[in-house]
């Protein structure tokens, strides 16, 4: 398995979107059920990593890096989720230190797969489920 593969990639982070997915997933139940003011539901997660983790989740989701990408001290990525005015539909939006996170095509194309700056939010769930661990007893199987 080379270490540039998808499944290497979702051997080393799968676990991580398993829980990134759902905990997004939740929020965003969450968000939709605000009228119960006295549930005390997480309106946002705050995740904290290290540079290679980051490393890991910009490669995950495609992000468009040099070769030699390390994240810089202090680097951040924040993801968002929102209703968009215009479709009336859920979108999602990722930023990586300060700028919206430019991605590649599935196929490694420079045409992206989604724009981040409002990427569809079943688009992305979807994206994320085919890169989450979901047997580890097969896909993480030596």
């Amino acid at each position: 398995m080379s270490q540039h593969s998808p499944e290497y990639n979702i051997v080393l982070q799968g676990f991580f979107v398993s829980d990134f997915k759902r905990d997004l997933e939740e929020a965003v139940r969450n968000s939709k059920g605000r009228r119960n003011h006295r549930k005390r539901s997480p309106k946002f997660y705050l995740y904290s990593a290290r540079d290679s983790a980051i490393n890991d989740i910009v490669f995950t989701l495609l992000g468009d890096t040099p070769e030699t990408f390390l994240p810089p001290h202090s680097s951040n990525l924040l993801v968002e989720a929102w209703k968009n005015k215009s479709s009336g539909k859920l979108s999602v939006r990722v930023i990586y230190n300060n700028k919206v996170l430019r991605v590649l095509g599935k196929d490694g194309s420079n045409e992206p797969w989604c724009d981040m700056n409002s990427c569809d939010y079943s688009t992305f769930i979807d994206f994320l489920s085919k890169r989450q661990i979901t047997d580890p007893a097969t896909q993480c199987a030596i």
